[in-house]
């Protein structure tokens, strides 16, 4: 059998790969390993590490990063800190592939640790652009680690194999995270209420703001302030992920929910809660990847804020503000009156299988060479 090593770090990478590693869970060809690391060990962020035993995937190892601080100098000591745990968790479960999803910092620490170790990676979501994070750069970094491609739409296809990759070895899958929406009974608004102890209103609105990293942009005081022109709403509230910046956005979301009955506030939804959330609400407002992808698929308005995202392909049910406080207004205000016909971009919602299935068949190796364009593609 073939051991599959997957990498999960956050609540959110672990949610989109939750069905694909069901698929190498049963897979009669492929063994699974799985490696929590970064945020999953991390109490401040929920210390979600406990979810994914609670599915029944064992861990296989766990990478502690250490404390998750705010400043770009713990992001590289943590960095830092992966690329030996890796190294060391690799020798010890000796994988015949890693499988790596998306461009956190955390992802290159195993990237790195994975070539090092002569080990073949398979990265998902490679291909993308988000401007207003480094994680742009970092996933075309993974991109050119990895000898194996699983992209969410043709257009990244296209745009890995003119990064140099085989295209044999590049395969459109569509975006993992809308397998969730398939496959995932979703609570009902009354369920969903119960469950989190919070009275939800006739309209309702999941906030995500993440830090913005590759420049100083910070829309949270603007957010909080657009937020409370709608207090006959129900807002929940999901804190950001740990990249530097973080700890002031937690003090100003906590400062903001404390003694709002209209506000729910929580580190982690887990994904069918917040993908309940999601179909319940009325539209999606921050600057998470899920409100370009998992929601129009969902059927969910979004406003998108800022930079962050900016590259990523839209649909037309995205709105996209600036940072000021009266831009966010109009947007939330604007998004609660439409319903158009949605365009999905993402895929199909059956990417698993696809995956899992390329993974059987396939005999692994390192990669070797740069694919080069045939010159009349070129545009010169």
């Amino acid at each position: 059998m073939k051991k599959i090593c997957v990498i999960t770090g956050t609540r959110a990478d672990y949610g989109l790969l939750y069905w694909i590693m069901k698929g190498i869970q049963k897979s009669n060809d492929l063994e699974l390993q799985v490696i929590a690391t970064c945020m999953h060990l991390s109490e401040k962020f929920g210390s979600t590490w406990e979810k994914i035993e609670e599915d029944s995937f064992p861990l296989s190892k766990k990478v502690d990063l250490g404390k998750l601080g705010d400043s770009r100098q713990s992001l590289i000591l943590q960095l830092s800190k992966g690329i030996e745990g890796f190294f060391s968790a690799f020798g010890d479960l000796d994988p015949d592939l890693i499988l790596i999803l998306g461009d956190r910092y955390e992802m290159l620490a195993a990237a790195q640790a994975g070539v090092f170790s002569r080990i073949p990676i398979a990265h998902i979501h490679g291909g993308e652009i988000t401007e207003g994070a480094f994680d742009d750069t970092i996933r075309h970094v993974i991109t050119k680690m990895s000898s194996y491609h699983f992209t969410s739409t043709e257009e990244h296809s296209k745009r890995v194999i003119q990064m140099g990759e085989d295209p044999t070895n590049v395969m459109k899958i569509g975006a993992p995270g809308l397998e969730n929406i398939r496959k995932t009974e979703l609570y009902s608004k009354e369920e969903l209420a119960k469950k989190l102890g919070f009275e939800l209103s006739d309209k309702n609105l999941l906030i995500t703001y993440h830090p913005v990293t590759a420049t100083n942009e910070d829309a949270t005081d603007n957010l909080i302030n657009a937020l409370k022109q709608f207090p006959d709403h129900g807002q929940i509230i999901t804190l950001p992920n740990s990249d530097p910046g973080h700890d002031s956005i937690f003090k100003a979301l906590q400062k903001y929910a404390d003694g709002r009955e209209n506000v729910y506030l929580t580190t982690n939804l887990g994904f069918h809660h917040y993908l309940s959330a999601m179909k319940i609400c009325d539209v999606v407002v921050g600057n998470s990847s899920s409100g370009i992808i998992e929601a129009p698929f969902m059927g969910t308005m979004t406003v998108n804020i800022g930079g962050r995202q900016k590259g990523r392909l839209q649909a037309n049910s995205i709105i996209n503000s600036d940072t000021g406080r009266k831009s966010i207004i109009s947007a939330i205000t604007e998004s609660l009156t439409l319903n158009p016909k949605i365009s999905v971009q993402y895929g199909d919602g059956f990417s698993a299988g696809k995956l899992v299935d390329f993974l059987e068949k396939t005999k692994f190796g390192m990669k070797s060479g740069f694919y080069d364009i045939p010159t009349n593609n070129l545009i010169l």
